[in-house]
């Protein structure tokens, strides 16, 4: 008797492990995710007469929203996607330094990223590689017109898994780091010149629904 129940169950998990492996077809697909951004800023300030100042490790971190949407090739197994994502969060770095200020806020941001992944258990395993671009609020506190909006370029790569639940649904979890270009800012009037280097840590965990 028992032995048929072992056999029995060991069916019903095979035809669940079945069900779920692979759902995640190809097509097109939309989602929208949560997550946590998390900035590491190098700054320096030249100044003419007064050599450089830098400074290392400064960071800004906050809560972030997006969507995503994409195409997706193949089925079981390896698969290819080329996907595109916007959105926004709340990342920000604010310091006094005597009488001078810094302040650097993350705002909308959208690129675009090539994933190729597996599946490994019913789990789709994937590596990403892209470009994203994000729009930065920089005051330098110095300046004349200190306060500039710049949108960078910069790489991104990751890597992420996606559960199915259904052949429509699937959750998804995705970390990834970008390496933004740096930032020059001048003051006409001193000649001081400023610069920065953000880079980028995100954690996200979304909903993916497939066509």
């Amino acid at each position: 008797m028992m032995t048929m129940k072992r056999s029995v169950c060991l069916r019903v998990s095979a035809a669940l492990l079945a069900c779920s492996a692979g759902v995640v077809k190809a097509g097109p697909y939309v989602g929208a995710q949560l997550g946590y951004d998390d900035y590491s800023i190098g700054y320096t300030d030249k100044e003419p007469g007064f050599g450089d100042l830098d400074l290392d490790g400064l960071s800004a971190s906050g809560g972030a929203f997006g969507v995503y949407g994409g195409l997706r090739f193949g089925g079981e197994g390896t698969f290819f996607a080329v996907e595109l994502n916007a959105g926004t969060g709340t990342a920000e770095y604010k310091e006094t330094f005597e009488s001078e200020s810094l302040h650097v806020e993350a705002g909308t941001s959208y690129g675009l990223g090539f994933l190729v992944g597996t599946e490994v258990n019913a789990v789709q395993l994937y590596g990403r590689f892209g470009a994203q671009r994000t729009d930065f609020d920089l005051d330098d506190g110095i300046s004349n017109d200190s306060v500039e909006d710049e949108t960078p370029w910069g790489l991104r790569v990751g890597i992420g898994a996606e559960l199915p639940l259904n052949e429509s649904v699937s959750l998804r979890a995705d970390w990834s780091r970008t390496m933004y270009d740096e930032i020059v800012s001048e003051d006409p009037f001193s000649g001081r010149e400023f610069t920065y280097e953000p880079e980028q840590s995100a954690f996200q965990l979304g909903v993916t629904a497939h066509f």
